[in-house]
């Protein structure tokens, strides 16, 4: 596999780059909700997040409870692009979680990780995104690059985390995933 395997952080929230193959329990297809799925993606979601992903994109399990599954453009295997998700990333909001995800980077949980930045690329009253472009290294040895979001809804600061990660990340992927980012209200997740 080329995409990255993963490590859990030496607090006590894993960082969830590893994942096996199988179909995720929870993950799923939803239905229109207001997202901007892109031409090529299709949207899927886990708990309240709603995301679109490139169509042909497969389910992946994850390795915890607080990262349960993901997509892939190919069986783990073979894939070049990994995306996760944990549907459940806390409370506290956008930017806290984006510090929680770096600082157990930072701190081991990432191996070779560098920070290439953080940005905010939504402000709404419905929706804070918070994103962290870095470089880690492989279990291979070689970089790959990969961008952590945290999206919250700044009325409950309730909290979504995504990860998107490859040797490397076209624009166009990271805009089509950056730009559906949603929080729905969970009613279309498959039980």
């Amino acid at each position: 596999m080329n995409a990255p395997r993963s490590t859990r952080t030496r607090a006590t929230r894993p960082v969830g780059l590893l994942l096996t193959v199988g179909v995720a329990a929870g993950l799923g297809a939803c239905g229109p909700s207001g997202a901007d799925v892109p031409e090529g993606f299709v949207q899927v979601g886990s708990g309240r997040l709603e995301v679109a992903v490139p169509q042909g994109w497969v389910p992946v399990e994850g390795d915890s409870e607080l990262w349960p599954g993901g997509w892939a453009d190919a069986e783990l295997d073979d894939a070049q692009h990994l995306l996760i998700v944990s549907p459940e990333f806390g409370t506290g909001g956008a930017d806290l979680g984006r510090s929680t995800f770096v600082a157990g980077a930072q701190i081991g949980g990432v191996t070779g990780y560098t920070s290439d930045g953080f940005s905010e690329p939504v402000q709404t009253d419905s929706l804070e995104i918070a994103r962290n472009d870095f470089t880690y290294t492989g279990p291979d040895g070689e970089r790959y690059e990969g961008i952590f979001w945290a999206a919250a809804d700044p009325r409950s600061g309730d909290t979504v985390a995504l990860q998107l990660t490859g040797s490397e990340l076209p624009a166009d992927l990271v805009d089509g995933i950056e730009g559906s980012i949603r929080l729905g209200d969970g009613a279309d997740d498959p039980a």
